[in-house]
């Protein structure tokens, strides 16, 4: 398939990075000849200098042949008039990053004049936070529908999960669960029922949230809910996330450093209180009040501002702390903040740019309906929906050959969710989740 992308940026390149593994044609616009220079380098890619709003630049890309237009560049007023030139040059679909909060009112303005799909980093990582907090014993959740969700969490010392064989533990919990995933000591591996838990495993189950809030309770990791926030740093993610903290239920307290910003905070979000300060200062946090805090969240603009609030926030013992990090190489100092979540957007965004070229890509299989990378971005847990070329339709799972790196985690069937055992079948128009190690475009990819 052939795609286009405009801006060669932090999430330009991250969204390059994902779609060169699935061996697309892919060339890449931007006005800096330096970044274009280390994209086609890195990527061995085609690159063109230019603007993504330049009708002759755009043909020389030969956008009247691009299946999939992509624009990420730092402007939201570009990257929505080059998807609109794109398309009436040709192109068969596009998407457009925008960041600012005002242009949510538009979305289905935009839609009409044929931008094909909207992203923002910012909203999608205030959401992912959000559920975070929704759940606190998780580290992370992934969310597909019908309320299916896949939830990574730690095991501590005294667990009562420790020592204990995976299907000995469904059996007992009598529930709607399934392990999916085991991160031991950063060795990542897909379980099976004999396997056994142990002390500081990183362990995925999917479930509702219902049946994970009694899961919860079952291995007494149930946490109390998160009334007091501590957020770090005022941008547009902070802006998101606030608007669904605006309430009188919950404590929200933000430390931003640019006093501008803190005005227009306060005259938005009335029941919030908004400090003006610096907060990777410690003084400045214990001040503020980190000892009392369930929660604190790092948000400012620079990857190392977040790291240090967070290991701070972690040797204080706050109940939760959340992440923001734009980079992927400083994973080893991540590991000192404990079990800390870490949020990175631009993966969010690069899942979801992946799930919807697949979905282009493979027009006559079972189609990708979402797609999530899981686990340090190790493993993908894809849905699928079941059409007539699958070929174990009404074969029970326990029958079928499947990839020891694959395991079918979830059947919706008429939007109600099982999690299924080896004697349930898959049918015509089920939708399927599958987690595995290896990139799946099709459903029959499962099978050896």
């Amino acid at each position: 398939m052939k795609i286009i992308l405009v801006g060669a940026g932090t999430i330009g390149k991250s969204i390059v990075f994902n779609l060169v593994k699935e061996e697309h044609d892919i060339i890449v616009i931007d006005s800096n000849p330096a970044k274009i220079t280390q994209i086609i380098n890195s990527f061995d890619i085609r690159g063109l200098v230019g603007d993504g709003t330049d009708k002759a630049i755009l043909k020389e890309a030969n956008v009247n042949s691009c299946d999939l237009f992509i624009s990420t560049t730092s402007s939201d007023e570009q990257n929505i008039v080059s998807c609109l030139i794109a398309k009436r040059l040709g192109a068969k679909n596009t998407i457009a990053r925008v960041r600012m909060p005002h242009y949510n009112s538009e979305t289905s303005i935009l839609e009409d004049l044929g931008i094909n799909m909207l992203i923002n980093p910012e909203k999608e990582t205030a959401e992912e936070i959000f559920k975070m907090i929704s759940i606190p014993s998780a580290m992370q959740i992934d969310s597909f529908d019908n309320d299916i969700n896949i939830f990574e969490f730690a095991v501590a010392e005294n667990n009562n999960l420790i020592g204990r064989q995976l299907k000995d533990i469904r059996r007992e919990f009598d529930s709607n669960i399934l392990f999916v995933s085991i991160n031991r000591n950063n060795n990542i591996f897909i379980p099976r029922g004999e396997d056994e838990i142990e002390e500081n495993d990183k362990v995925s189950v999917i479930a509702t949230k219902e049946d994970m809030v009694e899961f919860m309770y079952y291995i007494n990791s149930k946490r109390k809910a998160l009334k007091n926030f501590l957020i770090i740093g005022g941008g547009n993610t902070s802006i998101y996330l606030l608007s669904k903290l605006n309430k009188p239920r919950y404590n929200t307290k933000v430390i931003e450093i640019d006093k501008e910003v803190c005005e227009k905070l306060s005259e938005t979000f009335d029941k919030c209180q908004i400090i003006n300060g610096d907060g990777t200062n410690i003084d400045t946090l214990i001040n503020q009040g980190i000892d009392n805090c369930d929660a604190v969240i790092a948000l400012a603009p620079l990857d190392e501002e977040n790291l240090i609030s967070a290991v701070f926030a972690s040797s204080r013992n706050v109940n939760k702390v959340i992440l923001r990090q734009n980079r992927t190489n400083i994973s080893e100092m991540i590991e000192q903040t404990k079990f800390a979540s870490v949020v990175t957007p631009k993966q969010i965004i690069a899942d979801k740019i992946v799930s919807y070229a697949r979905q282009l890509g493979n027009p006559h299989g079972s189609n990708v309906i979402k797609m999530h990378k899981i686990v340090d971005e190790q493993l993908e847990a894809i849905e699928f929906h079941i059409n007539k070329d699958c070929e174990f339709i009404d074969k029970e799972i326990k029958d079928l050959k499947i990839k020891e790196d694959c395991i079918i985690a979830t059947i919706i069937k008429n939007g109600e969710a099982v999690i299924p055992t080896g004697r349930n079948k898959i049918k015509l128009d089920d939708n399927v989740i599958v987690v595995s190690k290896t990139s799946l475009s099709d459903v029959n990819d499962i099978l050896k």
